[in-house]
């Protein structure tokens, strides 16, 4: 695929500059002209780096390019949208660490990834990432023991289940998601790191021995647990895989694992994903990454490339959806999500458990008591498909 290295907004121009950024790739030859060309609008250029959760990335992108001529009124926007995140984050950071201390003393191990984490291990500042809530991963027995700490500490979840449908949701999910009253943080409380039929084979017990420890702020700020670099590629791989690397901030995280900007042994983490048949997915996202980015896609994938030539093709169409701001339908989405997760797992026996398990797949809603009955709506599985199909006949529907 030649790379188109500018889309024809300025407003995305900018945000794939500040990308291109974090990977430590110079901005493409005529960024400037273009912005001149066409001036960014403040509220747009807020709204496209937003979706892509670049703003704060945006925002130092600019203070270290005061020559893009971006008008004051579109600087002043995202340098207060900015602020806001900071100020967001740094109340995030605060409550992931009481939660963590309130596991420990509870004598639950946890690991806490992506969030302010995220933004630490890659960024070393929390001001950079555009975080929405908090992801604690918890081994599968101490689930129950979690939500009672989480509770405890003024969260609740709409997700509230007896004793004999509680076991099943277990079984067949891998998060249940909190809210805390207080100052509306979110935590998703995980037991695995995907669902059930987007198998990720990574035990607790193996990531836990791996695991490292992350300051969350600023010199001599609490660290708390969370995955090695190792984990964290597969665990940012397999993520932006399931979402169709359809956020440029992933991208740019994977491309600055591809140019080297992050620590990482690439042998030992295409080792470990060959074990556990996720190799395609790291060959996924250091593609997306070059096309978009103009990262090197490291050596120790070539081989996974040429193995399995549909990794470039998915990579092109991830990177095209970017560049021309092309929104999937739902049923779109939907049908590519499929496509995808049929043949990125490289061991078959993989996929035959998604073709069987994914028909089936509840989510959190799927639980909650039915209008006219305390007996969850779980009930409903067998006709899934019938409900699945009539959802997205009807959308179709009213497009034509």
């Amino acid at each position: 695929m030649p790379h188109i290295l500018l889309p024809t907004s300025s407003e995305l121009a900018l945000v794939l500059a500040a990308a291109r950024a974090v990977a430590g790739v110079p901005a493409p030859d005529g960024l400037r002209a273009q912005v001149e060309r066409r001036p960014p609008d403040p509220a747009a250029l807020v709204s496209v780096a937003s979706a892509h959760g670049m703003l704060p990335l945006l925002g130092a992108y600019l203070g270290d390019h005061p020559e893009l001529s971006v008008s004051a009124a579109a600087r002043a926007t995202v340098a207060r949208q900015r602020r806001c995140h900071t100020a967001r984050n740094l109340l995030l950071a605060a409550e992931l660490v009481r939660l963590v201390a309130a596991f420990e003393r509870a004598g639950i191990s946890a690991l806490c990834y992506k969030g302010p984490v995220l933004a630490m291990a890659v960024y070393g500042s929390l001001a950079l990432r555009q975080i929405r809530d908090l992801d604690l991963l918890v081994h599968p027995h101490d689930v129950i023991a979690a939500r009672q700490v989480l509770r405890a500490a003024g969260y609740a979840t709409k997700v509230e289940l007896p004793r004999r449908w509680d076991w099943l949701y277990r079984q067949t999910y891998h998060e249940q998601p909190f809210v805390s009253g207080a100052n509306a943080v979110f935590v998703d409380l995980h037991w695995r790191l995907t669902p059930p039929h987007f198998s990720l084979p990574l035990r607790f017990e193996d990531v836990a021995r791996r695991g490292t420890a992350v300051a969350v702020g600023s010199a001599g700020a609490a660290a708390v647990p969370a995955p090695s670099a190792l984990d964290s590629a597969l665990i940012h791989a397999v993520h932006g895989s399931y979402h169709l690397w359809s956020r440029l901030e992933w991208v740019a995280v994977m491309g600055a694992y591809c140019a080297r900007r992050l620590p990482l042994d690439w042998a030992a983490a295409v080792s470990l994903a060959r074990q556990i048949g996720a190799e395609r997915f790291l060959a996924l996202g250091a593609w997306t990454a070059h096309h978009l980015l103009e990262t090197p896609v490291p050596p120790e994938l070539y081989w996974e490339t040429r193995r399995w030539p549909a990794v470039s093709e998915h990579a092109v169409a991830a990177a095209r959806r970017t560049l021309e701001q092309a929104n999937l339908s739902a049923l779109a989405a939907v049908l590519e999500l499929q496509r995808l997760q049929l043949q990125l797992p490289s061991r078959c026996w993989r996929r035959l458990r998604f073709m069987l398990l994914r028909p089936l797949q509840l989510t959190p809603e799927d639980w909650l008591p039915s209008a006219d009955s305390h007996v969850p709506t779980v009930l409903h599985a067998p006709v899934r498909l019938l409900r699945l199909a009539r959802k997205y006949a009807k959308r179709a529907w009213r497009r034509v």
